[in-house]
């Protein structure tokens, strides 16, 4: 528990500078924080017989906490997206835009954390078992994905491409 403790340490720390982030959003910004920590807690708190080779959630989590909690629990406004005329980037106020990609990021880390745990408690524990994995089709289809990808990204610089069928063809 020394992970969440010392996150608990940081965020108070953080909340007390000055900001032009609201009080309320930053303290959501906090429990989110605290919540993306707490994967890595569990991780660290088992014993090393215990503990996954991988800890993929301790790692997403931490990965998460960096990106979208620190920042607005610190009170960072980034520069670059204040309104200066010559910007091409839409600005983020911090007092209206913030509050609900906060509450956006909260309530999908706590989808994931419930389902996570719902998947571990139902699904069994396959850590033992080998499976025989070809991995030549597995190359080709990624060569085909790499492929069909470059070539969507060069269409869509040597071509005006609706925007509609550019977002379909790059998600896909």
């Amino acid at each position: 528990m020394i992970v969440l403790g010392l996150g608990l340490l940081l965020a108070l720390v953080l909340l007390r500078l000055e900001s032009p982030i609201p009080e309320a959003v930053r303290f959501r910004a906090g429990v989110l924080w605290m919540l993306y920590l707490l994967p890595t807690a569990l991780y660290a708190s088992r014993p090393r017989s215990q503990q996954r080779p991988l800890p993929t959630v301790a790692i997403l989590g931490i990965v998460h906490a960096t990106y979208y909690a620190l920042p607005p629990l610190a009170g960072i406004v980034n520069a670059a997206y204040r309104p200066d005329g010559s910007s091409l980037v839409p600005y983020v106020d911090p007092v209206h835009d913030l509050p609900a990609a906060i509450d956006v990021a909260l309530w999908g880390w706590v989808m994931f954390l419930v389902g996570y745990t719902v998947a571990t408690l139902l699904l069994p524990d396959r850590r033992g078992v080998k499976h025989p994995l070809r991995v030549v089709p597995l190359v080709r289809a990624l060569w085909i994905v790499a492929a069909a990808g470059l070539a969507i990204e060069s269409l869509g610089a040597l071509a005006n491409v609706p925007i509609m069928f550019a977002g379909t063809a790059g998600f896909v």
